[in-house]
């Protein structure tokens, strides 16, 4: 793994590092520190990571930054912004000054390491505090559905989620040190089947995490790929007591017998009551979400979710989408229109509502890039959930045949993504890129970097195999609690009028149980 993470990544001299540290914090490495791994053991396009002992026996992850870096950032914003105002020139409606104003905001922050430091300090209090249920005892699942407010569930013996700790006395702007932690790759689903985890229960964490940082603390990691998170196996028998990790032996992947052999130590792993525990690393971006501002993308959730129509298209409107309120939704979801609506006659266009007849004429696609694509003949509709389930390339173990036949629900079929969905959001996408361009252009700042975070759960969620409706299970839970803390509960629909309370209900319902039989 250490060849994979430096093979594609600069990688500084020592002697380059040394004199960073030295210029920082008086001291060479070796004067420093009572041990200090020249070669690094990881490598980013901002900085690299060596392992290092204290004189008092602290090991800590020190990460520090390439030299000149400050320097050719200033010349790469410049060259963005060049490239950018030719193309404004260049192609009609093509503005990307919304990108270049994102790169000019956030990239003085990731380069300041004593505001990473601060941003994951920050993260764990959040994660520490009673308004989080991330490191709290898991509440029955009918309780957080329909108990509109509850008392805070018992803190866990152990986080379920947890940030390294920063080591402020051997910290600077281009240095960090922070506590060392070894781990399982989030997205590495073999290994964490290996070591007697669950990869649903890992999703389930992950999404739960980020959820909450959206919706209830408005402060958000905004780097949220794989390579920032790894998992750990605890005991529960012991309190928590972080367990080491089970490499694989040389050729045990190999054949029947090798197989065998996972199974077993699966088996024999788990009857130690194993769980896992999600450890969130490179805290340099982060995103600040006003209190208006998130409410607001709360309630717009809420109606995603419901599938209320008009709701979202009114809210949208309040976040600056105008009519291109279908389209959003579709960019928020990874969705068509038709299934986030339930409306199958009707799909996103960037002047609102558009025909299936019109999409029909308008997108074509090849039989070799989807299959099943929906729009291949006007009588030809979308996939059911089982139809999907029993094609999709997400899940290494899709469900029986059996288990399909019981659960083949409108309200599963509108939250599970098919690769149909995404063959016709790649085609509409590739179809409208300025009238993309032109919405990114007027969106709030902040949903940019959401985008980016709720794509790269989507990823993780495939990575790790699980039910496509993983994270808007998550994302349901903390949604309905943002709104009742905001005392906008009305928008969730519990006593509404019209019955919304109920079609929420049971949309969440639908929702687990659906992720739950996937899972098993």
């Amino acid at each position: 793994m250490k060849s994979t993470m430096l093979n594609t990544c600069p990688v500084s001299p020592y002697e380059g590092v040394a004199k960073t540290i030295e210029e920082d914090l008086g001291q060479r490495p070796e004067q420093l520190f009572a041990y200090f791994d020249k070669t690094p053991v990881a490598s980013a396009s901002l900085a690299q990571v060596h392992k290092a002992v204290t004189k008092d026996g602290r090991t800590l992850a020190v990460k520090v930054q390439h030299r000149g870096l400050r320097e050719a950032c200033k010349a790469d914003v410049a060259t963005v912004a060049a490239i950018a105002s030719a193309a404004k020139l260049l192609f009609d409606g093509f503005d990307l000054s919304w990108l270049v104003d994102e790169i000019e905001a956030n990239l003085p922050k990731e380069l300041d390491f004593l505001s990473e430091a601060e941003n994951a300090e920050r993260c764990q209090r959040n994660l520490d505090s009673d308004r989080s249920s991330v490191n709290k005892q898991k509440k029955s699942f009918f309780s957080l559905l329909f108990s509109p407010s509850s008392s805070s569930p018992k803190p866990s013996s152990y986080p379920r989620v947890r940030v390294p700790k920063p080591a402020p006395d051997l910290s600077s702007p281009r240095m960090l040190c922070m506590e060392w932690i070894e781990g399982i790759p989030v997205a590495d689903r073999e290994r964490i089947l290996e070591n007697g985890l669950d990869p649903a229960e890992v999703a389930s964490l992950v999404a739960k995490t980020f959820a909450e940082m959206t919706f209830k603390f408005g402060f958000v990691h905004s780097d949220a790929h794989p390579g920032n998170a790894l998992v750990q196996a605890v005991s529960e028998e012991d309190g928590g007591r972080v367990v080491e990790l089970v490499e694989s032996e040389e050729g045990e992947g190999m054949g029947a017998e090798g197989e065998k052999k996972k199974k077993k130590k699966k088996r024999k792993r788990r009857k130690r009551l194993l769980r896992a525990s999600v450890v969130l690393l490179d805290h340099g971006l982060y995103r600040d979400l006003s209190d208006p501002f998130r409410v607001q993308y709360a309630a717009l959730w809420a109606a995603i979710l419901a599938g209320d129509e008009a709701s979202i298209l009114r809210h949208a409107r309040d976040m600056r989408a105008g009519e291109a309120g279908p389209l959003f939704a579709s960019m928020l979801t990874m969705k068509p229109w038709r299934a986030i609506s339930g409306n199958d006659n009707v799909f996103l266009g960037e002047g609102g509502a558009v025909k299936k007849s019109e999409v029909e004429k308008a997108v074509v696609l090849s039989d070799s890039e989807s299959p099943s694509c929906p729009f291949s003949g006007a009588k030809e509709r979308p996939p059911t959930t089982t139809e999907a389930l029993e094609t999709s390339s997400n899940s290494s173990s899709p469900p029986s045949s059996s288990a399909s036949t019981t659960t083949d629900s409108s309200f599963a079929d509108r939250l599970a993504a098919t690769d149909a969905d995404a063959a016709e959001a790649r085609a509409y996408a590739s179809e409208h890129a300025g009238d993309i361009n032109a919405l990114l252009a007027r969106l709030p700042r902040e949903l940019l970097l959401l985008l980016k975070t709720n794509d790269c759960l989507r990823s993780l969620d495939r990575s790790l195999g699980v039910s496509p409706a993983n994270s808007f299970v998550a994302t349901a839970a903390a949604v309905k609690e943002a709104l009742f803390e905001a005392g906008r509960g009305d928008e969730w629909g519990v006593g509404g009028k019209g019955g919304g309370g109920v079609r929420r209900r049971v949309v969440l319902a639908a929702a687990g149980l659906y992720s739950r039989w996937w899972q098993s």
